[in-house]
């Protein structure tokens, strides 16, 4: 997966989705954010199994693909980001 977004956009959707994303879970993968790339759009998402968030972002994508990441790593990496 490759893919290109605005810092700002990005920060701006993670600092909302990983309100959903469990803390306190056994699996693992719900303490992460998905981030689903494909030719048509991006999407972040996240879950706690009671309540899902499925967020649009803009960008260009040049390698579809998905993964799943800690969602308060990710926060904290893309806030340490340059602006612009």
């Amino acid at each position: 997966m490759k893919l290109s977004v605005a810092r700002e956009a990005l920060l701006d959707r993670l600092q909302t989705i990983v309100r959903v994303a469990s803390t306190h879970s056994a699996v693992q993968a719900l303490s992460g954010v998905q981030v689903d790339a494909s030719d048509a759009a991006i999407e972040l998402r996240a879950t706690d199994l009671e309540v899902g968030l499925r967020m649009p972002l803009e960008g260009s994508v040049a390698r579809p693909g998905a993964v799943v990441l800690p969602a308060r790593l990710l926060l904290d990496v893309v806030r340490a980001l340059p602006a612009g």
